[in-house]
This record gives C-alpha cells, structure tokens and sequence, in this order.
C-alpha cells in the first residue's frame, strides 16, 4: 500500500511519487528480507511486481547465499506502459532493471510457451513453463449450493440503480422458495426450463479489458433474437423467440472504468439481455463460476505472452483450444455470432454448448496445483541443493559472474533482434524524428503507414511558401524515407513516394469495422426515438421536421411508424441524407447548402409549374429532404448561422454529435451519404466514405485526383465537382422516393457489395501482414567488434540514421 502522504502530492509529481513509492517498499523489503526472515533456501519470487521487489530479493538471496527463482506470469514494464506509454523514460528503466535482474535468477519459471520463448531468445533466460492451475475448490456447483447463492445475491439482482428489466420484473414476481434460476418444491431442487442463460466474466476494468467489446456483443445478440421473433409469422413467433434465451451477464469484480461502463450499461435499453455487476465474498466466487453456463474473458495481457488466471478457474491457443474447451474471437460480432449458436436451443438442445463445457471439464480436471507442482519440484530441489553446496566458494566467484553478466547485457543491448514501430503518419513532427530515434535505440525496424501528408496540412494555415511548411515538409521526406517498410492508402500517393520521396510504399486500403452494417428496422426506430429531441427544435429554427415532430404518436418517428409489434418504414417519409465533416477549411460545406438551395428551389417551380390538377402529384415525385450533419470543428457555428437564413420549404438542416454507437446505425439508417473531402495533398481517401459504404450506403462525393480508387462513378456513388452538379445528382437519385428511385437501388446495391468485399482482417492478411513479416525478419543491427558500449551510445543517440549497416526493402 502506498503512504498516507504521497496521496497528497500534486499530480505533476506524479513521476517522483512513482520514485519514493519504490524507495519506501525496498527499505522495507530489505529490513525484512535482511533481518525479519529466518534464512531460507530458495526465495521464490512472482513478477510482477519487478521493481523494487526483484533488486531486494537479489541482494538478499546473495547475502543469505540462497538460491533466487523468478516465477515469470508478465512483465511488469510493459503494465507500467499501459499509463506512461512504450516510449517513457521511466518504462525504459524499469525494462533494463526487470531484465538485468531477471538474468540473475538461479532458476526461472514462466506462464506459457510463448513467454518462456520470449525470456530465451531476447532477455536470455532460460525458463520451465509451469501452467497456472485451478485450486480445489473451483469445482461445478450442486444444485443445492446454486439455490443456496441465488437466494443470497437475490437482492443484488433486483433492482440495479436506474435500471428495470427482464431480470427485475421476474424477480418480483417470485415465491419464496424460487430463484431465477432455481426452484425449490418439498425437498427438492429442479433448474427452472424458462431460466436465463448465465453468462459470467471476471473483470479488474482496467484498459487493457476492453469491455466495449463485450456491450456490442450484447446488442447485436438483443437486436439479432428480437429481429427472428419479428421474422416469424403469428404462428411461429413463440416457438422462434423460446429458441433463443434471456441472457444475464454477472460481471464481477473493482476497478478504475466500472463506473463509466456501469453508466454505459444504463443507456442500452436491451429487451433479452441484462447485466449485473458484483463484488462477490470469497466463498461465494466459486460458486458463481459452477453455476454459470458460459464465460467470458476481455483479457488481452500488456506484454501479449501471459494466460488469464480466471480461465483455469472456469474449467490463447495454450490454455483455450478453439471449439474444444471455449471458442476465440477477436470482435464483438464474432462474439455476438458464438453467444447465438451457442445457445440456440437452450437448456436442453444446445449440442454445442453441452460439447465444450465436457471439454472445460476435461481441462479442469486433467491439471491441479499439486500435480503441476511435483513436475517442478526436481528442479527446486537441485537449485537448492546446489545453493547450499556452493556457500564456500560464492563470494570468489560473485566478482566474476557480474563481469560476465555485464558482458552479456552489453551483447544484448547491441545485436538483439527487436520488434517494430509502425508509425501513422501523419503527424510528422516530432513523432516520425521521435519514432526513428526509438527504432534505432531498441533495434527495432520501423514502418510508416502513410495516410497523408503532413506538411500540406500545416500549409492549409500557414500557405505552401511558408518556412515553415517547407522545414516540415525536409524532416518528413528526409526520416520517411529512413524507413524500413512503408504503406500508403492509394495508389496515386504510392507513385507520388516512389516518384518524388524515393520512398517504395505498399498500398493498404481502410476498411470498415464489423459494426458499420445496414442498420435493422428496429433499430432505425430506436435509433430515431432517441435523437427525437434534437431534431426537434434547433436554436432559431422552425422548418417542416418542426412541424411534423408536433403532431407525431408516441410510437411514431420521422421515418418508422410501431403498430402492435410491428415496425414499418412511413411512405411519407422524408429522404435522409447524412455527411460527417470536421468542419475544417479542407472540406468546402458552402457546395452542400448552395445545392440543398438549388434543389428546394427546382421543386417548389416544378410544383408552381403544374396546373391545379397536376401539383400534388408533381410535388410528392420528389420527397423533402433532411441533412444530418455529424461532427465538430472550427467553422461549425459559422455554417450553423448560415443554414438558419435559408429559410427552405422542402430541406432542412440538422446538426449532431452523436454517441459513439449510435453514428454506425445513423449511416446504416440514411438513404445517401455526402462527402466534401478534398484531401489537402489530394492523394488520400476519406475514412467516412469507406464507413458509409460499410454499412451499404451510396455516396455522392467531392471529385478529385484519387477518389474514383473509392467511389466507382454510377456504381456505388457519383462524383461532383460544383453545387449544382451536387444538386441535379440528388433530383435523380430521389426521384420517386421512396418506391421508384431505381438508379439510388442501383447505387446502394454496388455500395453494399463494395461495404462487403472487404474488411480489415482480409485486408491486413493479403497486403499488410507480409510487409511487416518481412520487416521483422530484417531488422537487425550489425555492429562493427569494435564498437565500444560508449561507441554506440554516441552513434545512436546523435546521429541514429547512420548507426548500422541497415537491410532495406527493394
């Protein structure tokens, strides 16, 4: 635990704090390693903690002439990276005390294949994998012992702050003797048919759990099992709803981000899915995980080399074999894809479930702590044998082993093969000057992912003869092309490298994320339920959506009507137009409005134009249109003052700011997506376009050099280069709207197939990944003999370009 005092140092003494907090634990360690402690013959010690607990534990172990084992279950830099960053000074320090000591050990253990590679290859060490085991009472719960601990987290589960829902509704309704899972008549206890599947994760909500994941997985799962039941006709629909259960997800444990999350949990609204989140008594835990149908586990580790303790106390490839024991995934709608197939059919007819929990008994069972250890315990015993048998001779060699392991260090510091730094440029400086130093410091190679140009956006403010620009635009040629691999994100920036940089780049498109999709019509409705209040009135505004949204049902939106169970598109409704802007000089909104005037003008004369009998039905030939603008920036308010003077009958204007799950359902939602990016070197693409088709939406985009390697002209979108071409694109594509507008069909059938062809992970497969395999291979460090430990701290640190003989990629 921390002294009382450092909690009351400011933050800005954040570092120093870290620094006294290591000081005030060594002391203590070393007062009672040193004197406390009765002399033993092995320490055995976990890492982490590494610092200042593996220093201590050395200098006692060399004073008390014991043995020293390291038990590796992470590295601890890498945790104290998670809130410093890589590239700290202090992180750097810790690495080279957790590895210089590390060497030291007389024996070492580790967690997993992986890590006991990591230790040998590049720390040298060499360690024995000792697998974490469950201990014995981790074991399936007996019914009575469920119904004994849902009787007792009853009160838990009722009534959650601010949240009533399935589980709430349930459990008021119960008898005495009832649980939502269990039952109890006479004597005995029988699992309720009806219950819920449980589904239970162990969390330190910590960042390096990404909950988030876990909240998509859930909506996708109640959005996917309310869409089949709405599928089914009258008849059927009990019958294919009963095919899916509830889910309740128990989510134990304390941490920094529960509460965000906990409020995040409050917002989602969720029909068939609920969540509660428990800190658990001891006893209790175990319980828990026997009784539970299915875990999940978030945990990604900080160095990537160590197992989850929480899935050997649930019964990686090393400890989880996919389809065996559990199943892997690596985003939320795979997971939302796995809860489904999974428990289709539960309790009774889930095959699939029923399969991987005998081989989570299997696991679980196959391996205990003392059995694992006995495997291990030769080695200990050797190690301290050989510690009590070297007593005589250990303080004539200790002078020589420290030179060899100095010498040894030394070697490592300078031939070692490193990993590398990928780098998204930009921005340029410092980051690419800063990156170059680091790759050459940690012999690591180096690749820049080229995304634009830096200096070109600097000339947006400053103009393109400025000094400045043209300082920044030698730093950014001169260290890219220090690179030892490239990507870029067109081909015309790929020639513009090879041509003027000298640099030879891979091109590797963006892709959309699995949650940029077409969104269900439930929910569109919900999502149009919930921005209901901002598109009511904006400041200063009175339009048609105005006028509409007071008249409306409870039930109804500007687009969805809900009759009984029933969610239907309206007929009448208007045409959803949606562009997301930063609001920055390099995407020109004036076209936008100056084609939304246009447009309402042309309808309102084709509408004058006809005789009495002819108005109603020219008029309804083109819908009203409304524009929902995301985003923030600098010109906003600016542009904001300008849409409140344009006094339009048949478009409005609509600007939002939108949750971070809610601006994939708004794209999924809308009809046509707007784009007014012209890229300030005019050689990359919009990352929106490529969302917006995602989630199979047809764009009308800004014209300019690169953009058809995107938008396919007349195939998935259309292409302007004015207002008025911007206009007469939106009067055809919506003539009609919304039953006969073949050619908006047309384009929003090539968008789908241009959203589905291609995600990241195919994508990173075909172009990414064998660039970067190959970058690996070759970054190595080749050092003259003769270069001097002082040698090379010169090289690198002052002039890095030059500091070995590099392998570049032809």
């Amino acid at each position: 635990a921390q002294p009382w005092f450092i909690h009351l140092l400011p933050k800005i003494l954040y570092p120093v704090t870290l620094l006294l907090k290591a000081f005030i634990q060594f002391t203590m360690l070393l007062w009672f390693l040193f004197v406390k402690v009765p002399a033993p013959d092995l320490f055995l010690v976990q890492n982490p903690p590494s610092v200042p607990t593996l220093v201590a534990v050395k200098w006692a172990s060399s004073w008390r002439r014991a043995a020293f084992v390291v038990d590796w279950h992470n590295f601890g830099y890498t945790l104290l990276a998670l809130s410093l960053g890589r590239n700290n000074v202090f992180v750097s320090l810790y690495r080279w005390i957790e590895m210089h000591y590390g060497k030291m050990a007389t024996g070492s253990l580790c967690v997993t294949k992986a890590m006991q590679h990591e230790l040998e290859q590049n720390w040298e060490v060499r360690a024995k994998v000792l697998y974490d085991q469950p201990p014995e009472f981790f074991r399936p719960a007996l019914l009575e012992e469920r119904h004994e601990l849902f009787c007792r987290v009853k009160k838990d589960l009722c009534h959650p702050s601010g949240v009533y829902d399935f589980i709430s509704r349930e459990l008021e309704n119960q008898v005495l003797d009832e649980t939502l899972f269990t039952t109890k008549t006479n004597a005995d206890i029988l699992l309720k048919q009806n219950r819920p599947a449980l589904v239970v994760s162990s969390t330190s909500w910590t960042p390096d759990e990404n909950f988030g994941i876990l909240l998509e997985a859930a909506v996708m799962y109640d959005r996917r099992v309310a869409a089949r039941s709405k599928g089914s006709d009258t008849a059927e629909i009990s019958e294919e709803q009963d095919l899916y259960p509830n889910l309740l997800f128990i989510i134990t444990g304390k941490g920094p981000e529960k509460e965000m999350y906990e409020e995040k949990i409050k917002r989602l609204n969720l029909k068939h899915v609920s969540f509660r989140t428990m800190w658990l008594a001891a006893e209790d835990y175990p319980l828990l995980l026997g009784s539970a149908d299915l875990g999940v586990c978030l945990h990604t580790s900080s160095s990537g080399l160590d197992l989850p303790m929480k899935f050997a106390q649930f019964p990686t490839h090393e400890l989880v074999k996919d389809g065996q024991n559990g199943l892997l995934f690596s985003s939320s709608s795979e997971l939302a894809d796995q809860l489904l197939v999974l428990f289709k059919g539960f309790p009774v007819n889930c095959d699939a479930l029923q399969s991987l929990k005998a081989g989570a008994m299997e696991t679980g069972s196959s391996g205990r702590w003392a059995t694992e250890w006995d495997e291990f315990n030769g080695c200990e015993k050797g190690l301290t044998q050989g510690a009590n048998q070297s007593n005589h001779i250990w303080k004539a060699t200790k002078s020589v082993c420290q030179c060899i392991q100095r010498f040894i260090s030394r070697r490592d510091l300078i031939q070692h093969t490193g990993r590398y730094f990928q780098h998204e440029n930009p921005p340029s400086v410092p980051t690419l000057v800063a990156v170059k130093w680091a790759s050459s410091w940690r012999r690591a190679a180096f690749v820049v992912d080229w995304h634009n140009f830096g200096y070109t956006l600097l000339a947006l403010s400053l103009g393109r003869n400025n000094v400045f620009v043209s300082l920044y635009r030698w730093i950014e040629m001169h260290y890219g092309k220090m690179a030892t691999g490239s990507l870029c994100v067109t081909k015309a920036m790929q020639h513009e490298l090879e041509q003027n940089w000298g640099v030879r780049a891979k091109v590797l498109y963006d892709q959309p994320p699995e949650f940029f999709r077409p969104a269900l019509l439930e929910e569109k409705h919900e999502l149009f339920c919930r921005v209901k209040k901002d598109l009511c009135h904006p400041s200063g505004v009175y339009d048609f959506i105005s006028r509409e949204l007071e008249n409306q049902q409870l039930d109804e939106t500007l687009f969805t009507i809900k009759t009984n169970a029933d969610i239907l598109l309206k007929q009448n409704r208007p045409a959803l137009v949606v562009s997301s802007t930063s609001w920055t000089p390099d995407e020109n909104f004036g076209i936008l409005l100056e084609a939304a005037v246009m447009y309402d003008r042309r309808v309102a004369a084709r509408s004058k134009g006809s005789d009495t009998a002819e108005i109603s039905e020219e008029q309804d030939l083109y819908p009203n249109l409304l524009f929902i603008i995301t985003g923030k920036g600098p010109e906003k308010e600016m542009y904001e003052e300008k849409i409140k003077r344009l006094n339009l009958k048949h478009v409005a204007f609509r600007t939002m700011w939108l949750a971070a799950e809610d601006y994939p359902l708004l794209l999924g939602s809308a009809d046509l997506g707007v784009c007014l990016h012209t890229s300030s070197s005019g050689l990359d693409l919009p990352m929106k376009v490529v969302d917006m088709f995602g989630c199979g939406l047809p764009v009308c985009s800004v014209a300019y050099s690169c953009i058809q390697e995107l938008v396919k002209d007349g195939q998935n979108g259309l292409l302007f280069s004015s207002s008025s071409e911007l206009a007469d694109q939106l009067l055809v594509l919506f003539k009609s709207f919304p039953g006969n507008c073949d050619t908006l069909m047309s384009l929003k059938a090539g968008a789908m197939e241009t959203g589905s062809s291609g995600r990241w992970a195919t994508e990173w497969e075909a172009c990414a990944k064998p660039l970067i395999t190959q970058v690996k291979s070759l970054s190595y460090l080749i050092i003259p003999d003769a270069c001097t430990f002082v040698e090379l701290l010169l090289i690198t640190c002052v002039d890095p370009c030059r500091s070995c003989l590099k392998m570049r990629i032809d």
